[in-house]
């Protein structure tokens, strides 16, 4: 069993791993940490004007850090 400081260390871990390889940088990676426990169905999508940052990268992110927890996205 984990603790919940040992969660904390593992979910930042991951958060930056994931916008580390995705080229997320500041407050991209709170963008990144805001879907985590958000229904995949209200994730926002890229909307195709070749912004930065660009949402898709965002959501490879989130599904990233969820897949390293060994959490499902819902």
């Amino acid at each position: 069993m984990t603790t919940a400081a040992q969660d904390d260390e593992a979910l930042a871990r991951a958060l930056d791993e994931a916008c580390e390889a995705f080229g997320l940088r500041g407050d991209d990676r709170y963008l990144v940490a805001s879907l985590l426990d958000r229904p995949l169905h209200t994730w926002p999508s890229c909307c195709g004007s070749g912004c930065s940052v660009c949402m898709d990268d965002v959501v490879a992110a989130a599904e990233r850090v969820l897949a390293r927890l060994g959490r499902p996205v819902r």
